[in-house]
């Protein structure tokens, strides 16, 4: 057989092969909450089925891991009696890591990140009983993805200021603090944005949410947000907490937990 049968014939051989390869799906979870569809690559989270009242839920953010050295997005889409099925809208639920132009930007670095979701009254604004209610996260391009959590930031009234009436814990009927109060500030761990003890991917999220100016940080948190220790609390602390979490660099002087 001559050299170029045999190049032509290896070259249909190839095609052949690749064509009965079976893609396989490029997301991963870690997360019990986190469903993921591998026929259409995409990750399922059900916000009723995870116990959540829809009316209360403000925002959905998803935590994943991915190798970075690619750029990496999709979309997201809602499924919902609001929706009456499905509603996708690529151009404004389309995402993607900073700088791929899309409308939801992916936030982290070191392959640690976390996607946010703004619901805000895309679902309370329905006239009616919602049945069912879940969002879906697409993967158009980029490597593979691991969705190790989620988070549901509900509406509270944390926020809301005692009365004259009312006194704290931490102070006196005159209006003077006690040493709880005064000492609590100071009781933290750089990058402990929760307090609970452990450095992991919950405080980066809080980290970020405070960054973009969706949730505030009470004093003691605000701290230790400044993982550099410059007074300001920005990107950079974000990028340096990220670091720490996947256990490139670690902050000085604290230990990594996971």
């Amino acid at each position: 057989m001559k050299n170029s049968k045999i190049v032509a014939a290896m070259a249909a051989a190839a095609l052949t092969v690749s064509m009965m390869a079976v893609p396989v799906s490029a997301l991963k979870s870690e997360c019990d909450d986190i469903v993921i569809d591998t026929e259409n690559n995409q990750a399922v989270f059900d916000i009723i089925g995870a116990g959540y009242d829809i009316n209360t839920v403000e925002s959905v953010t998803f935590k994943f891991t991915v190798d970075d050295e690619e750029s990496f997005g999709g979309g997201i889409m809602s499924s919902s009696t609001v929706d009456n099925g499905w509603k996708q809208d690529n151009d404004n639920w389309a995402w993607g890591n900073e700088g791929a132009g899309k409308a939801i930007n992916a936030e982290g670095a070191d392959g640690v990140y976390t996607l946010t979701f703004d619901v805000d009254d895309y679902y309370t604004s329905f006239d009616g009983d919602i049945e069912y209610a879940k969002l879906v996260v697409q993967q158009w391009w980029g490597n593979e993805i691991t969705f190790t959590g989620v988070d549901v930031a509900v509406a509270s009234s944390e926020d809301v200021t005692p009365t004259d009436a009312e006194t704290t814990d931490a102070e006196t009927t005159d209006g003077e603090t006690t040493d709880s109060e005064t000492t609590a500030e100071d009781d933290y761990t750089t990058g402990d944005m929760d307090g609970d003890g452990v450095i992991n991917i919950n405080d980066i999220v809080k980290l970020a949410a405070f960054i973009k100016g969706k949730r505030m940080l009470p004093a003691a948190a605000l701290k230790a947000a400044d993982i550099n220790g410059d007074g300001n609390i920005n990107v950079t602390d974000l990028v340096k907490l990220a670091a720490h979490v996947k256990g490139k660099r670690l902050i000085p002087g604290v230990v990594a937990k996971k």
